[in-house]
């Protein structure tokens, strides 16, 4: 269904507008894409040989998880590979029990599509809503990297393309057909294009103008001749179109069959390509007719199979698959029905799911069957993917932990350590120490909601305690939970506004100061429920407040940061001071976080839309010590003085990374997205240990995820001792990449540390070294040999 969804909403936003003859030629763009492409694949090159990405343990729930694709591989038993509602492909060595990352694509806000295993042991994918890299890529598996890629031709004038659906040519991989939809303005348009060099070269051989308007569904190229393609349309503007077009020549001249008719799925035989069957697609009006289409002469005729039918919402057909190791075994998937055939296609059994139950089979998109268990088929529903045992006839949920999560909070004492993230509207609370998972709010998969992302923050001060912010065209309120979100009070309702932020008084278990878009700030005081007394906070002026600090032991000194200053409170907020002396903030930037050193009450760091920001004198003077884009959250470390950590989340313009200190904010090193497996998340939060830092992630597509950050520093005796004349490192200064070198003697280990003596990299038995993640500045290099001996030299980063 997201297909279909797809196009209905991309047409329904640009329209059918007019658009002149276009022509292939290579503009400005074009090349200032081609180069972007040529730069991808030597970032993918070096992070499949240099870059030592951190480990990552999955720690959400399994009870919502969604993979799509999930595709077995036919020379390993149990393996299979699937793609993530995001920008990563998984592996599995136990038939899904347990995945592991095998790619990441290097953009944190784009989709892996319909992913498919090819001969020589390759996966092949689109991506989808990238910037800049909408194109068809192949994935070797046997060396691990993006071995080809296609960037289909820029349309003159276009506004933004992206690839609707592609097809190769299994034993030649440079013939491809390709399906591109793009926008000029607000009105859509479709193209085909062709290519048998691999894209150097493209031929248009659809254009939606100059056939009426009428919009491609799928396409395809016949396995045992690359000059034969298929087109399936839509009916079109007037009911009158549809069909299948064939081409003997490369899309030179067309035949069309079956006008009338909507199509999408085309399936060929794997043994005879001239066996091809046909799926109808979604249903325009009553006189639809939904079929099965058979020819047995490579699509010159067509028969019809008159297949009864349980009518539904759209009665499109997705997918027509056969079993490897019995070709006369097929499956069908229709939007709330699975047909079955065992006899290669003569006599089907159809198997209705009810549509309003999203933890069964509903609009199957793709199936892949297991080619060391005949009747072994995972199949892939537009909700959850599905699992079946006896070809298709039965099926179970395949749980997994992946899944789009917005929030995470994290409450911690010496005692208790409890877990809060947020999915499908609702909120899951983990208690660290115990282990049991509670899950409140959950709205159903298949429901729409119009509230919006939910708000929610766990109490620093109260275990237990949990805040949302949820509502919709009703109003919305703000809760308070004393059971990790079991139960919840209301104790504030607004309309037509949304919260900024929420800070708890630590002096006083019952009041919050909460920001709001449009009302400001307020104090709310819910001793009695039944009686929550406002006040309202009044500002030295207009604008935004992200970031409110109430002092440890005194509820009348509060510091708020307003738009791209800081004002200081010594009477809870009666009057103001500016103290924002120091702060080199445009009139555009913005603060998003400001918090005290809990081991110098006079010590602030602040997070800004610049980079980060210090004062060691209570806030009257102010330096910026890290420049960087869009820094969220601050962190210190409860544990060991001059730690500490920030958060960058992913936004349209920027991806994710976390940066650290080892000496209270003065230097910064960077985590870049790629160490963590360009996973994009909109929120992060850490739990210090001391000389280490977890760091979780409510992620795009991975659910909730953790890695750790080794904060643990380097004596000074160390280096003091180490040797240094052996080894060699070069070049030095350095923008990328070092190679290290012992005079022919074995390196068992190199480290990476700050000049702080923080380690940044660890790498076992490796001479090249990625600096990409580190920012400029001053590095020592810790080079263990074989033999034990450690050599150490300074470097420096550009």
């Amino acid at each position: 269904m997201s297909h279909f969804f797809g196009v209905i909403f991309r047409l329904i936003s640009f329209g059918f507008g007019t658009f002149g003859k276009s022509i292939l030629k290579t503009n400005k763009r074009e090349q200032m894409k081609h180069l972007f492409t040529l730069t991808l694949i030597a970032v993918f090159s070096i992070m499949n040989i240099c870059t030592a990405q951190t480990p990552l343990s999955f720690e959400g729930t399994d009870a919502y998880g969604r993979l799509d694709d999930i595709t077995f591989d036919p020379t390993t038993e149990n393996k299979l590979y699937a793609v993530t509602l995001g920008n990563h492909i998984l592996v599995s060595n136990d038939k899904g029990e347990t995945w592991d990352i095998l790619f990441s694509f290097p953009e944190n806000e784009v989709y892996l599509k319909n992913l498919r295993y090819l001969n020589g042991h390759q996966l092949s994918f689109y991506v989808d809503y990238s910037e800049q890299n909408n194109g068809i890529y192949i994935y070797d598996l046997n060396s691990n990297s993006i071995v080809k890629e296609f960037i289909l031709p820029i349309p003159p004038d276009s506004d933004k393309e992206w690839v609707m659906f592609y097809d190769l040519q299994e034993n030649n991989t440079d013939v491809l057909i390709a399906y591109q939809g793009y926008r000029v303005g607000f009105a859509g348009f479709g193209k085909v294009y062709y290519t048998n060099d691999g894209g150097s070269n493209w031929n248009e051989i659809y254009f939606t103008e100059n056939y009426d308007g009428v919009f491609p569904n799928s396409v395809a190229v016949s396995p045992n001749n690359a000059e034969k393609v298929f087109i399936m349309r839509d009916i079109g503007p007037e009911y009158n179109a549809g069909g299948i077009m064939i081409s003997e020549d490369a899309g030179a001249t067309w035949s069309t069959e079956l006008i009338g008719s909507s199509f999408y799925a085309l399936t060929f035989h794997p043994q005879d390509p001239e066996n091809i069957l046909a799926g109808t697609y979604v249903g325009h009006d009553e006189n639809h007719q939904q079929d099965l289409y058979h020819s047995l002469d490579g699509g010159a005729s067509w028969t019809a199979s008159n297949l009864s039918w349980t009518d539904d919402i759209m009665n499109n057909i997705n997918k027509i698959v056969y079993n490897p190791n019995d070709l006369n075994h097929l499956l069908l998937l229709e939007e709330n029905e699975v047909l079955i055939s065992y006899d290669g296609a003569s006599n089907w059994t159809n198997y209705v799911y009810p549509t309003e139950d999203p933890t069964i089979y509903y609009y199957g998109l793709n199936a892949s069957f297991n080619p060391f268990a005949s009747n072994e088929v995972f199949i892939n529903a537009n909700y959850h993917p599905m699992f079946s045992t006896d070809g298709g006839e039965s099926m179970s949920r395949h749980y997994n932990r992946f899944y789009h999560s917005t929030l995470v909070s994290i409450f911690e004492n010496e005692t208790e350590k409890h877990l809060y993230h947020s999915v499908q509207q609702g909120i899951v609370h983990t208690n660290i120490n115990t282990g049991e998972e509670q899950h409140y709010d959950i709205v159903p998969i298949f429901i729409f909601s119009n509230e919006g992302i939910p708000f929610y923050k766990a109490d620093s001060n109260i275990p237990g305690r949990l805040y949302s912010f949820r509502g919709g065209f009703s109003g919305s309120n703000l809760y308070v939970s004393d059971d990790h979100g079991q139960t919840t009070e209301s104790i504030y309702q607004i309309f037509f506004d949304n919260l900024v932020q929420l800070t708890a008084d630590p002096n006083d278990t019952h009041k919050v100061w909460v920001s709001f878009f449009e009302s400001g700030v307020k104090i709310l005081d819910f001793s009695d429920m039944l009686n929550v007394v406002e006040t309202e906070v009044v500002l030295p002026e207009t604008g935004l407040i992200y970031a409110i600090h109430i002092d440890e032991s005194n509820s009348e000194h509060v510091l708020i940061s307003l738009n791209n200053k800081v004002y200081e409170s010594t009477n809870g907020g009666t009057s103001w001071v500016d103290i924002s002396n120091g702060l080199s903030l445009s009139s555009e930037d913005m603060i998003f976080d400001l918090q005290r050193n809990p081991n110098n009450p006079e010590m602030y760091l602040l997070a800004a839309q610049s980079g980060i920001y210090k004062t060691t004198d209570g806030g009257q003077n102010w330096e910026q010590v890290h420049s960087d884009f869009n820094v969220r959250k601050l962190k210190f470390s409860q544990h060991t003085d001059g730690h500490v950590i920030a958060a960058v989340p992913t936004s349209s313009y920027n991806s994710s990374k976390v940066l650290y200190s080892g000496d209270n904010g003065d230097t910064w090193t960077t985590i870049t997205t790629d160490m963590f497996a360009n996973t994009g998340t909109y929120s992060m939060d850490f739990s210090f240990e001391e000389e280490s830092v977890e760091v979780y992630m409510a992620t795009l597509d991975l659910g909730l995820v953790k890695f750790s950050i080794d904060l643990s520093t380097l004596s000074g005796p160390e280096f003091e001792n180490a040797a240094t004349g052996k080894l060699r490192i070069y070049p030095n200064p350095a923008h990328q990449l070092i190679t290290v070198d012992l005079a022919g003697e074995t390196i068992q280990q190199v480290e990476v540390y700050t000049s702080s003596g923080t380690r940044v990299l660890q790498h076992k038995a490796q001479t090249t070294i990625a600096l990409d993640s580190l920012s400029g500045g001053v590095y020592f290099v810790k080079v263990t040999s074989e033999s034990g001996t450690v050599f150490v030299k300074k470097i420096i980063k550009k």
